[in-house]
């Protein structure tokens, strides 16, 4: 049975649904079982937490990522997912962008990885 969390992107005006990893329901799953009230990930005084840059910041000095902001996860993510196959379309769903243009930012492809792509088409056509 697939978990998903439905989203709501304020920013645009869309919804969609994220499915999440065996490694994430592990891991909310593991959370949930030690928690004390009503949220997964509680703000200090158990209540919902919001959305805090500067804790995101904190977050990722002490995982030794001083030159790391959210949108450089996020291009990672793009960058990551397009290099192993999902194509910038796919890729526009995932990240909710409303026109492609703004998705292609994040398909930088290696020149090396598109040069083998097309010669490895070619010799599917040659019949190799």
């Amino acid at each position: 049975m697939a978990l998903a969390w439905r989203l709501r992107r304020q920013k645009v005006g869309n919804q969609s649904v994220l499915f999440m990893t065996d490694r994430v329901v592990t891991i909310l799953n593991r959370r949930a079982s030690t928690r004390d009230g009503d949220f997964v990930f509680p703000n200090r005084k158990g209540g919902a937490r919001g959305y805090s840059s500067v804790a995101i910041r904190k977050a990722f000095r002490r995982a030794g990522l001083h030159d790391c902001t959210i949108h450089t996860l996020r291009h990672t993510h793009a960058t990551r997912l397009i290099q192993n196959g999902l194509s910038v379309y796919e890729v526009r769903e995932v990240l909710g962008h409303a026109d492609i243009k703004t998705t292609m930012r994040y398909a930088l492809l290696e020149k090396a990885t598109v040069l083998k792509k097309a010669r490895d088409v070619i010799e599917r056509l040659n019949g190799g």
